[in-house]
């Protein structure tokens, strides 16, 4: 389903600069946002290899451009993967979680 990858991607990013990239966003609230969106992008799934790399990447940036440090450091394999298969459900609490764990904000 390569041919939804640009339009869904349009839509996600488009959405997350209405969002202004989280910069805005409540402690208390981002990380659920950025569960969102770590979930979104991996239903996307852009990539034939890298996905999850990228993925982790990108959001670990976008929480360092909101003021927050963010390491996925003491999350195991295993755990990513619920968390993944849960948010394709779109129940993101599982990667919600993960990402509370290693989230400090630094301003």
């Amino acid at each position: 389903m390569g041919y939804r990858i640009i339009p869904q991607s349009e839509k996600l990013f488009a959405q997350l600069k209405k969002e202004h990239y989280l910069r805005n966003t409540e402690p208390e609230k981002i990380a659920g946002r950025l569960a969102y969106y770590l979930g979104e992008i991996n239903a996307i799934h852009p990539f034939r290899e890298g996905n999850g790399r990228t993925q982790r990447i990108f959001i670990v940036q976008l929480a360092r451009e909101a003021g927050f440090e963010l390491s996925f450091n003491q999350v195991t394999q295993e755990e990513m993967i619920k968390a993944s298969i849960q948010a394709h459900k779109c129940d993101y609490s599982g990667l919600e979680m993960v990402i509370k764990r290693g989230l400090k904000p630094i301003r």
